[in-house]
């Protein structure tokens, strides 16, 4: 068991007739402290008074042993040893009862806790091994939950001696599984951890319960939310752009009106109309297309390709359509609040320009 269970501290007895003899043996005050009952003043490093059964000179049997101002035990006995069933109470108001082996708590037994607090379950060498319940850690922090071979195991609550605290899963000693942990501050986290780590899904509440942060998050670290495709474009390409098409007719610049619709879904891919609007001689001469194509959020950019013509007036002074591919990149637009701005280049050369 590690360290920071602070289990009761039992100062035992465990001597033999040599020690006895050595620190001044045991003077008997009443009865038989041969083979029988009597009371004894067992002078060792501590003045103790035993008062129970004796098997040839050896406390042995039931009895009780006062160690005035440390501790008093009542159980059994065997070759001057507390072993067996037994029960001690500390000056400190803390007390243990269940099995002993010289003189630590071995087995099955209670510690019972000033504040009213007790742990049951299975002690190794006066240190708990397994079972459930109070753990005082300090003064002011405590575990309360399973215990699996001297570790934190399973459900718990550990309160931290700076007012923060966590209910939730451990594992191998550490917060571990999924839990809620309530900060000093009055903020709270709930979701996974990991190694007493906030590491996972989880949710960060503000101390007014407004929600922070809602995601991933690496060894306390909330981690910036990776959007899908879908996340990144819908928001531009689902509404309709307006803008310019310049390109060279008979060796001058010629700009049209561009119009493109746009209608994003979950696959990514991109669909709508391209429709360009050519001013000849104060004539307007419309030509509509249906387009296909993708964005890619690694670089912000756009392809488009020309797929059915949907409407196509004729031109005059033998001029012809050209219905080729768009590709360009999105911008923000600065003139307007979470708009955006696409330009780019046609197959042919055109240069284009569109705003929403």
């Amino acid at each position: 068991m590690k360290k920071w269970f602070a289990c009761l501290v039992l100062v035992g007895l465990m001597v033999n007739q040599r020690s006895l003899a050595q620190e001044g043996g045991v003077v008997c005050m009443s009865g038989d402290c041969e083979n029988g009952s009597g009371e004894a003043m067992l002078l060792l490093e501590d003045t103790m008074y035993y008062k129970g059964t004796f098997v040839n000179g050896v406390l042995e049997g039931n009895g009780r042993l006062n160690n005035p101002g440390k501790f008093i035990y009542n159980g059994e006995f065997k070759e001057n040893s507390m072993t067996g069933k037994g029960s001690v109470s500390l000056k400190s108001g803390e007390r243990y009862e269940g099995m002993f082996l010289n003189a630590a708590y071995e087995g099955e037994g209670t510690a019972y806790y000033k504040n009213g607090e007790k742990f049951t379950g299975i002690f190794k060498n006066s240190e708990i091994w397994s079972g459930n319940g109070y753990v005082p850690l300090s003064e002011k922090s405590y575990y309360k939950g399973e215990i699996k071979e001297g570790k934190r195991n399973g459900e718990g609550f550990i309160q931290f001696e700076d007012g923060s605290n966590y209910k939730g899963t451990f594992f191998a000693d550490e917060m571990s599984g999924s839990g809620t942990i309530h900060y000093s501050d009055g903020k709270y986290y709930i979701g996974e951890v990991v190694d007493g780590y906030c590491h996972g899904n989880g949710k960060l509440y503000s101390a007014s319960n407004v929600l922070e942060f809602e995601g991933e998050w690496i060894k306390n670290e909330p981690q910036p939310k990776v959007k899908t495709p879908y996340e990144i474009f819908s928001p531009i390409f689902n509404e309709c752009f307006n803008g310019y098409l310049k390109s060279e007719v008979n060796g001058q610049e010629v700009y049209s009106e561009l119009k493109i619709c746009f209608n994003y879904n979950y696959s990514g891919l991109i669909e709508g109309t391209a429709t360009t609007t050519f001013k000849i001689d104060g004539v307007n001469y419309i030509a509509k297309t249906k387009i296909e194509g993708r964005a890619y959020e690694s670089d912000n950019t756009f392809y488009l390709d020309a797929k059915n013509v949907l409407q196509e007036d004729p031109l005059p002074y033998g001029l012809v359509w050209i219905h080729d591919n768009l590709k360009g990149s999105i911008y923000t637009n600065d003139n307007k609040y979470g708009g955006y701005i696409l330009q780019g280049q046609s197959t042919s050369g055109a240069l284009f320009e569109i705003a929403d």
